[in-house]
């Protein structure tokens, strides 16, 4: 469950806020648990680029009505997204294609969905 002790603080910086305003290309693609509306949002904490799924869980609330591991609807910067595959398979599918497009640039980026046990 998300609550709001799980948000950061406004005030907090995070690596991805470091990273951008280093130069760096930043994404993350998978779990974000710290907060689905702004200014808790991914793209509000430094994340140029992100593919997620809400709630901190696939099928959890407030994530995409009837969502499940495979074939997900997920969020690219706040828009629905419908793709194809294991949620997995496409968070790194997704991180593939930015290395790829960025390999002359310096990035970060964050790949995940179950990290945690």
């Amino acid at each position: 469950t998300v609550t709001s002790r799980h948000f950061l603080r406004k005030d907090e910086t995070t690596l991805a806020d470091v990273f951008r305003k280093n130069g760096y290309k930043t994404a993350i693609y998978g779990k974000w648990h710290l907060g689905d509306n702004y200014p808790y949002r991914p793209q509000d904490r430094g994340f140029e680029e992100a593919l997620i799924h809400k709630g901190g869980g696939i099928g959890q609330t407030p994530d995409f009505w009837g969502n499940t591991y495979f074939d997900p609807v997920v969020f690219r910067n706040d828009q629905e997204e419908k793709t194809n595959g294991f949620c997995t398979d496409v968070w790194f599918q997704e991180a593939i294609e930015f290395i790829k497009n960025n390999k002359k640039k310096k990035i970060f980026h964050i790949s995940c969905n179950k990290c945690s046990t």
